[in-house]
């Protein structure tokens, strides 16, 4: 009788633990689920700053509108009238679109016997979502005739006060087109006999970011994070960087007499320094000097220092990389060559180039020494002595 009536069958069946599970699963439940797996499978787990990128978004915009709906709800019409409030809201196209995204994930996460429970065949269209203008981004990036200004004022900053170390910070991020979290993790000689690095095996050793004996090559291995040291931000940024002879020198001349192991940019405790406080005491005012930037200054009644950059803020270490990057593509370097140099993906170039530039020593010194730096200034080292000292 109950297989007359259809109650055993497989269809029926799925359609009851479908319906179990999905039970009372609202959009923010969900979330909470979706961002702990993501965090902690073993496949492809996500890095804790894209983890926060999402929490933000779910904080700050998806659970206050879609939070309390229930998962099967968050439909077309749903994002449609989350992308209607997003507009109201002033935000950047790119934002809206990357908080949709995460949206769209949410709801996939949700599976039985691993597939999806709510496919969902989304109209962009019909909700409504910008396109983005890769040209109308806020890419800035410093020109040559800026960054030579940057740091001809770094290093007469770093004259008078030792402790500020904006001038080889900018060095190293303009010079070699780092993430500023890259070049707050680098290592005094943590490298020292390491067979994977000789082997060109980056992604066996345990040591952490550091250059080279003779400071020709910077093995990328950690970023600084919410003053922590991590893995980089992708995979790719796991990387070795070929150092122009003329940063070379600087650098083996500022590294001499410093502890191995210990962090080359270290607060006095010896743990990572902190960006903002880079930014609020001592790059602000390099920039505000040249012109680039303009900023307002306070204290609270507790006595911290506050800072508001008026423009740009947080921006100016990636205008540095970015300045790499543009000088790099002007001097025609392969491409597949500048996307290992600044730990992008593959995509664009094929896999072949790709290794086979990576492990051509040769062929890449010869080009970062052709390409050179790119701005005017002359690299030094004028505070290396009161460094040490201090």
């Amino acid at each position: 009788m109950l297989d007359e009536a259809g109650v055993n069958t497989d269809e029926t069946i799925g359609a009851q633990i479908t319906e179990r599970v999905t039970d009372g699963v609202t959009f923010q439940k969900q979330a909470e689920t979706w961002l702990y797996a993501a965090q902690t499978r073993n496949r492809n787990p996500i890095e804790q700053a894209t983890a926060n990128g999402y929490r933000s978004y779910l904080r700050n915009h998806l659970n206050p509108i879609l939070g309390e709906l229930p998962l099967s709800a968050v439909d077309n019409d749903a994002i449609k009238g989350l992308v209607k409030k997003l507009h109201d809201r002033k935000l950047a196209p790119k934002t809206i679109v990357e908080i949709v995204t995460t949206a769209k994930l949410v709801v996939a996460s949700l599976k039985v016997d691993g597939e999806e429970v709510h496919e969902r065949a989304w109209d962009h269209e019909y909700i409504d979502l910008p396109i983005v203008d890769s040209e109308e981004q806020n890419s800035e990036a410093f020109t040559p005739q800026q960054m030579t200004e940057i740091l001809d004022a770094a290093s007469e900053s770093a004259v008078r006060k030792p402790k500020n170390v904006t001038y080889m910070l900018s060095l190293i991020a303009a010079g070699l087109g780092l993430r500023i979290g890259e070049a707050l993790a680098i290592k005094v000689r943590d490298n020292i006999g390491c067979p994977h690095c000789r082997a060109l095996k980056p992604r066996r050793c345990q040591h952490g970011t550091t250059f080279s004996e003779d400071c020709r090559i910077l093995h990328v291995r950690q970023s600084v994070y919410i003053n922590q040291l991590k893995s980089p931000k992708t995979k790719n940024g796991i990387r070795d960087v070929d150092v122009p002879e003329s940063l070379a020198a600087v650098l083996r001349e500022y590294l001499a007499g410093r502890k191995s192991g210990k962090l080359l940019f270290a607060s006095r405790k010896g743990n990572p320094l902190l960006q903002r406080n880079i930014n609020r005491d001592w790059l602000h005012r390099i920039l505000e000097k040249v012109g680039l930037r303009k900023a307002e200054r306070w204290r609270e009644k507790d006595g911290k220092r506050r800072v508001k950059c008026l423009q740009g803020d947080g921006t100016a270490w990636h205008a540095m990389r970015r300045f790499r990057c543009t000088h790099l593509e002007t001097e025609l370097i392969p491409e597949s060559l500048i996307k290992i140099w600044l730990g992008h993906g593959k995509k664009g170039v094929t896999e072949q180039s790709y290794i086979r530039m990576m492990g051509r020593m040769d062929t890449r010194r010869k080009c970062v020494e052709s390409v050179g730096l790119g701005f005017s200034h002359v690299p030094n080292v004028p505070n290396v002595r009161l460094a040490t000292a201090a």
